[in-house]
């Protein structure tokens, strides 16, 4: 890609300290305020996507652009603080306004509201600081316990041993069933009313066709009126922003799928790099977060910890990662038999699976079982090691 000419950074006034910081926060700078910083579109552009992405988006020399972002950091790396961050673009916009002429008092007034909203909300770091110290006689290590649920899909409840707050990764083929399967957790959820509300964020299908796809579920669920429905290109951004105008850490939040934001060309892995971190921080105000992958498509047998496509961080954030894979019909013809296997899992076992009957008609499931050994179904302790011998006949399961 042809460097772009018309960039010149004799002309980059930003601050090479703010340049740093965007790269190394991350925070989404609002539209308002971009105009009113010195190169707000590519600090923006760096608060969005990485330094690396921007130098390739924006078609501009990474090596001049890395020399900023390097005399910004200094010598020690000190440390990246957010308020740091804030003011100084909040200083910035103050800066510009205060030489635009052609606002008036009023104009300038709101503006200046928007600035002081930017520079004095803080947002959540991945995880909370704290501190505990290990020779304190009051923990109760013996007692100590995660706490989880049952989610009421059985396949996932009997493989993890039910969910908690993290964030699962379910990696499937395309058509295997990632958006069903959301579908039908979503309806068991709310039949075992384990969450208060249920937001699933679908940014591949309009809600015309998810509402068609869901139709099933509603004859046996009754849906409570804060379980919805988000159809469109939201980002983790908007949901956070949503989850901060109606905060409710009793909900499971369902995000189908980041790989619908990542674009194309060399960026994309980076913007998901972003994605997945922003996840993180939507599970520390949720009950738990779903959300998919793709694999990679050279990946052609069973899928492994490395097939997730294009980003290894989506690896690095999730705490379980879930592959579904199709092994051909089952015992009945209106059921796929699909097995679902644990590729990475924080706090159990690895490498292990369990096989299951899917109707994609009707979005229902039911335990298959094989003359050679059990699915596991509601006993763990005879999962099937994802490594076993899978050629066993069929024979009609009983629960």
């Amino acid at each position: 890609m042809t460097p772009n000419e018309d960039f010149n950074f004799d002309e980059f006034t930003a601050p090479a300290r703010l340049v740093y910081l965007a790269d190394f926060l991350r925070i989404p700078i609002p539209s308002n305020l971009v105009r009113m910083i010195p190169n707000g579109e590519v600090i923006k552009s760096i608060a969005n996507i990485g330094k690396e992405a921007t130098a390739i988006e924006l078609s501009i020399h990474e090596n001049q652009l890395l020399n900023i972002y390097n005399a910004g950091k200094g010598e020690d790396e000190t440390k990246a603080d957010e308020q740091e961050y804030r003011m100084i673009i909040g200083f910035m916009a103050e800066s510009h306004l205060d030489l635009d002429t052609h606002l008036s008092f009023s104009e300038k007034l709101k503006k200046r509201v928007q600035i002081s909203e930017f520079v004095h909300t803080s947002r959540s770091q991945l995880i909370e600081y704290e501190e505990v110290s290990l020779g304190n006689p009051d923990i109760d290590f013996e007692s100590l316990e995660l706490p989880s649920f049952d989610s009421g899909f059985q396949p996932l409840d009997v493989l993890l041993g039910g969910l908690s707050q993290t964030l699962v990764t379910f990696m499937a083929r395309p058509g295997t069933g990632k958006t069903s399967t959301f579908l039908t957790i979503m309806g068991e959820l709310r039949r075992t009313n384990v969450c208060n509300s249920i937001w699933f964020f679908s940014l591949e299908m309009p809600l015309a066709m998810m509402l068609h796809r869901a139709q099933s579920l509603m004859p046996s669920v009754q849906f409570k009126d804060d379980d919805r429905f988000f159809c469109g290109q939201y980002t983790p951004v908007d949901v956070l922003n949503k989850i901060s105008e109606y905060p409710d850490p009793n909900r499971v939040i369902i995000y189908d799928s980041p790989d619908a934001l990542g674009g194309g060309g060399d960026q994309r892995r980076f913007v998901l790099e972003v994605i997945f971190r922003d996840l993180v921080r939507i599970k520390t105000n949720a009950k738990c977060v779903l959300t998919a992958s793709q694999p990679r498509r050279a990946d052609r047998g069973n899928l492994q910890l490395d097939s997730v496509a294009e980003s290894w961080q989506k690896a690095w954030y999730s705490d379980v990662i879930v592959t579904i894979t199709d092994q051909g019909r089952g015992f009945d013809n209106n059921f796929n038999r699909l097995r679902m296997t644990t590729v990475k899992n924080r706090f159990g076992a690895n490498n292990m699976s369990v096989d299951y009957g899917y109707n994609y008609k009707d979005l229902s499931y039911k335990p298959t079982a094989s003359s050679n050994e059990v699915s596991g179904w509601g006993n763990p302790n005879e999962l099937r090691d994802a490594q076993g011998d899978s050629n066993s006949t069929e024979d009609e399961p009983k629960w």
